[in-house]
């Protein structure tokens, strides 16, 4: 091996320093100031096992587009899984990495434990890979996890020939272990025989305590009171407490217990035995149940990073390949849980950079919003090119960035000699040397820490240079000569938190394009400052900064007029809008309503000239039989004939279409077809929600009809309690999904269940089978949130056991 001189180690180090500093994010802790630490500890809480566990506390940021891509296509996909509410095999996310890779060492063997729990990793594996070759369509980035693993039921089957389900050595595991296991079962019966009538009879003479017979390193004792022990022959293992009672072997049955305590000695060196026998077995799969492992542990924590994102109302940005940043409706995660939590609004934020508007410099009052806004820009990349959802709204997009520096809050240090405007510039000198295209810079409160008269240059000076090398930032800053510089500067825009000029209050709301004001003189006179005190202030301050800086607070009350007036506007019109389409709804109902009387009197004149052609040819039978004129009937029947053709005519041209009449929250509706009458409690869409007595069930809108006070009157009387006689009499109290996938046999049950609350049944019967209990988990997983259930429980086991779920009805 070639060895360097301790030159040759300088060189590098000299040359690859910068590499790498240049590649890393800025500082080492940056996690911590932007709060990705705790979004870490948030998704590891949504894992299932250990691993997935492991995986959320090392994501790790990266500025590969196609890597980014993936991980966050992963999610989207998991994302698309619950909204179309397809129920994943949750199974058993259990790290087996922890013993698996000793199956290399000669002569060790895995415990009857360990192999349960690879069993039980296996069958999750095998349940997951069924699920997503289903789905591999839908979803082709979460099957290509699993593209490459095999059924694994021959080596369960293995698994299982030894180790029963709750993990122990099956009696049977081999003829051996089953003749032991039979002698010892028979020996504790004749021990426990012996000791009961050796109990029995110290007790008649009185020598006993008044406790059972007892264990004491795992051989039968009879609790004896001391002053009786020389009576009574045997071995001594145990004291109580206070030594009032001694625990002793009897000597008729210590023969007995050794024999016993051989008999199992004998069956831990078989159990040894075959336990090696499944190891060396079970072995050369080793590094194939190692990847599996792996997988679970990654599906594990794309599960959690979609969970995230549901419990955060996040989704998947689109992460482009051109430069700029889109944030739309963006909220920072933490306050968002945090605020919803504790029952507070949190006020959204658009941020938008680009080429021409690169560097984003947020101005206004203090407790504005400005460091949230900075510190939501910079946890939102840093989220997403981490591979994590964000919550932002629809259209966001953002680029990928190299690195990201930060500069905020405080980092004075006493052991480095550094003070608060020091540890800045310190900063600004790392941002100066590294950033380039490609850089996005968080600085919060620039250019603060020293005299203002110095520190305001200073700060522009910096600014200059960092937008020549064309990064990416948000600033926020108080100095108005920023503010100046980001109005005169290609590749610098303006930027400032909204504000309420008259009731002095921060609205949260970033607006880009215009400085801010820090309204430090109306805040002083708000919170009660002599007013001498602020007036004096005001005339220390320079005649044009004065005059600038009251013209940004007269900007912004004229603002917030202009805004207030356009609401009002926004308002009216949304109120004529509405107006309109009541409007339009009433005359539609009033032309149908019309049509209707129309029709009615059309049909009553029908009705009239059917009772009119009857008179009349009575009247020309009676004609026919006394003149036996024909012309004359002729005539009239012709005549009657061409007003009837013209009335039905008329009545069938003007009969109105049937209209379908949207029934409306707090309504009494029925399903088409069905008796049975409910209550509608909401609407969304086309779907609707009605409560049926003690079920409440979703069905298309269009399904449901109206139904008036007496009409729900008559059907209540016509129908039984829950339901129509007809359906009820023809329902049957059991129902069978074996064979059935998991999605359509919880369907089918919570369908069996809500026709059977309808009907008032109070018993019924599920079969599912056994297999591996996955089926049975889904269904009462899903029937627990049902709360017209009373409790679920297996079926006598004469009568179908585990295989079968009885479900009882409140």
């Amino acid at each position: 091996m070639k060895r360097y001189s301790t030159i040759d180690r300088r060189l590098f180090r000299f040359f690859l320093t910068p590499i790498f500093a240049a590649l890393q994010n800025y500082p080492a802790h940056i996690e911590e100031k932007l709060g990705f630490d705790q979004i870490r500890h948030k998704v590891a809480g949504f894992c299932y096992g250990p691993l997935g566990k492991e995986l959320a506390q090392k994501a790790a940021f990266s500025s590969r587009h196609e890597k980014i891509t993936l991980w966050l296509g992963q999610v989207k996909e998991w994302l698309s899984l619950f909204q179309e509410e397809e129920h994943f095999p949750e199974g058993h996310y259990l790290d087996v990495s922890r013993f698996i890779h000793k199956l290399k060492i000669e002569g060790y063997y895995l415990r009857e434990e360990e192999f349960h729990e690879i069993r039980l990793m296996l069958r999750t594996i095998d349940a997951a890979t069924r699920f997503f070759i289903q789905r591999k369509e839908t979803c082709p980035l979460l099957f290509d996890i699993l593209r490459e693993v095999s059924p694994q039921k021959a080596l369960i089957q293995e698994i299982e020939k030894i180790i029963d389900e709750e993990g122990k050595m099956r009696n049977n595991a081999s003829q051996e272990l089953n003749q032991i296991t039979s002698s010892i079962a028979k020996y504790e019966r004749e021990l426990h025989k012996r000791a009961l009538q050796i109990y029995r009879k110290a007790k008649e003479e009185g020598w006993t305590a008044d406790t059972e017979i007892s264990v004491r390193d795992g051989r039968l004792v009879i609790p004896v009171l001391s002053e009786h022990k020389r009576k009574f022959k045997g071995i001594v293992h145990d004291e109580s407490g206070s030594g009032q009672i001694l625990y002793i072997e009897p000597a008729e049955i210590i023969e007995l217990n050794n024999e016993i305590r051989e008999l199992q000695l004998e069956r831990r060196r078989e159990v040894e035995k075959i336990l090696r026998l499944l190891t060396a077995s079970i072995a050369p799969h080793e590094a194939e149940i190692s990847s599996f492992n792996k997988k679970l542990g990654v599906l594990d924590f794309i599960r959690a990073k979609a969970l995230f994102a549901r419990d955060m109302d996040g989704s998947v940005p689109e992460v482009s390949t051109e430069a700029g940043v889109s944030w739309n409706k963006a909220y920072h995660p933490l306050l968002y849980l945090h605020h919803r939590q504790i029952k507070l609004p949190t006020i959204p934020l658009n941020i938008y950079l680009d080429e021409e508007k690169r560097i984003l410099i947020i101005s206004g009052p203090n407790a504005g919003g400005k460091s949230v806004t900075l510190k939501t820009t910079g946890l939102l990349q840093y989220m997403v090119q981490c591979g994590f959802p964000v919550p932002v709204g629809e259209n966001s997009r953002t680029q990928v960035f190299k690195q990201i520096f930060i500069d905020i809050g405080d980092e004075q240090s006493l052991d480095n000699d550094l003070s608060t405007y020091s540890s800045h510039l310190n900063n600004m000198r790392h941002f100066l040397e590294y950033s380039r295209r490609g850089t996005l810079i968080l600085i919060d409160e620039f250019g603060t820490g020293t005299d203002p008269q110095f520190g305001g240059p200073m700060a522009e000076a910096i600014l200059e240079e960092l937008n020549k090398k064309h990064c990416y930032g948000v600033i926020t800053t108080h100095y108005s000569n920023l503010k100046l510089l980001a109005n005169r500067s290609k590749g610098l825009v303006n930027g400032a938190m909204a504000y309420d000029a008259e009731k002095l209050q921060p609205l949260y709301r970033l607006e880009i394009g215009k400085p801010g004001s820090s309204f430090a003189f109306e805040v002083a006179a708000k919170i009660g400052l002599p007013e001498a005190i602020i007036q004096k202030a005001r005339n220390k301050v320079g005649a044009k900064q004065k005059n600038v800086d009251d013209l940004l607070v007269s900007l912004e009350k004229e603002r917030l007029e202009a805004q207030e007036q356009y609401e009002l506007a926004q308002a009216s019109e949304s109120h004529y809008e509405r107006l309109k389409k009541e409007y339009e709804k009433l005359k539609e109902n009033l032309e149908e309503r019309r049509k209707l009387v129309l029709q009615q009197a059309r049909e009553e004149a029908h009705q009239i000239l059917k009772n009119s052609n009857s008179l009349v040819e009575k009247t020309i039978r009676e004609i026919r039989e006394t003149a036996k004129d024909l012309p004359v009937k002729t005539t009239a029947r012709k005549e009657l004939d061409t007003t009837r053709k013209k009335l039905e005519e008329s009545i069938k041209k003007d009969k109105p279409a049937e209209v379908f009449e949207r029934p409306e929250v707090g309504d009494q509706v029925k399903i088409s077809g069905q008796n049975t009458v409910g209550k509608l409690l909401e609407v969304s869409k086309n779907k609707a929600t009605v409560e049926f007595g003690e079920l409440r069930t979703q069905v298309d809108i269009k399904r449901l009809e109206k139904v008036g006070r007496k009409e729900a009157r008559s059907l209540s009387r016509s129908s039984s309690a829950y339901g129509d006689e007809n359906l009820r009499t023809d329902f049957h109290m059991e129902i069978d999904v074996r064979g059935k996938r998991g999605d359509e046999a919880v369907k089918e049950a919570v369908s069996f269940i809500d026709r059977a609350i309808i009907y008032g049944f109070e018993k019924l019967r599920i079969i599912h089978g056994r297999g591996d209990g996955i089926l049975k988990k889904l269904i009462r997983r899903e029937l627990k949130n049902i709360p017209g259930i009373e409790k679920l429980e297996d079926e006598h086991i004469d009568q179908g056991g585990d295989g079968v779920t009885v479900v009882t009805l409140k």
